[in-house]
Order: structure tokens, then C-alpha cells, then sequence
């Protein structure tokens, strides 16, 4: 078992970086602003994710990192992409690929402020973005 973190599991302290939760499972914290959505294969998980949105559609991205996906949405999609980002500096990066993104974590507020989608992601481990419990 590992010892809490501040923050952990209390939603009146939010984990700033869901990199936290990998603690114990790898031997070092992954670089926050590893890209790793940079490409569109057809036959993979990003082509397949792709292939699922609605060309013009309004998508919304639960931690969307640094945007890289968000970007190849908003780009092969012809999307409007709202990306929500706990950790500040991945928010950032993405706000420099020209995604419209809020340092927040997902919970109501933060869903009627950014309103009604056609699609939502949750790629790659998104649900840590997610108040806990679920």
C-alpha cells in the first residue's frame, strides 16, 4: 500500500498531476509533456478514435494533455475541441496548439461551464480527471 499523498482521493484538494496515480506502477514519473498522440494511422488507437468523430462536430477532450490529440482532432476533424487539463503545464501546452482548454478537473461545475458536446474523449487513462470515487 502506498502512503496518501496530499490530495489524494479528496476532492477538496485535487491531485495537480495525474502522473500521481502511476506511483508504484512504473520506476519513474513519465515526462508530463511526453506528445503521445502525435500521428493518424487508420489501424490504430488514433485513427480509430478519429474515424469515430463527426467531421465539424463540437468535441470535448477529458484530460487531453498536451493536446496533441486534441490538435489532430480540431486538424483531420474540422472539430471545435474544448480540452479540460488538471495539470497546469500540459494546460498550457495545449492552449499553445491553439485548443481552447481549462485547468480544471471534471466534475459538474466544470460541466456546465463548458456546456453540450457531440463527442467526448477520455483517451489514455482521462478517467484519473474524474472526481473519485466514481
Amino acid at each position: 500500500m502506498f502512503a496518501p499523498l496530499p490530495g489524494d482521493h479528496d476532492v477538496s484538494h485535487p491531485v495537480t498531476s495525474p502522473d500521481l496515480s502511476a506511483r508504484g506502477l512504473l520506476d519513474a514519473l513519465p515526462d508530463p509533456l511526453r506528445d503521445t498522440a502525435s500521428h493518424s494511422n487508420d489501424i490504430e488507437s488514433t485513427g480509430l478514435m478519429l474515424g469515430a468523430i463527426p467531421l465539424g462536430s463540437r468535441v470535448l477532450d477529458v484530460g487531453c494533455g498536451t493536446g496533441s490529440l486534441s490538435h489532430l482532432v480540431k486538424m483531420v476533424r474540422g472539430a471545435t475541441v474544448i480540452g479540460v487539463e488538471s495539470d497546469p503545464d500540459r494546460a498550457e501546452s495545449t492552449k499553445g496548439r491553439g485548443i481552447d482548454v481549462h485547468h480544471a478537473i471534471w466534475d459538474e461545475p466544470t460541466q456546465q461551464k463548458v456546456g453540450m458536446f457531440d463527442a467526448v474523449l477520455f483517451a489514455d487513462g482521462s478517467v484519473l480527471h474524474a472526481l473519485w470515487p466514481l
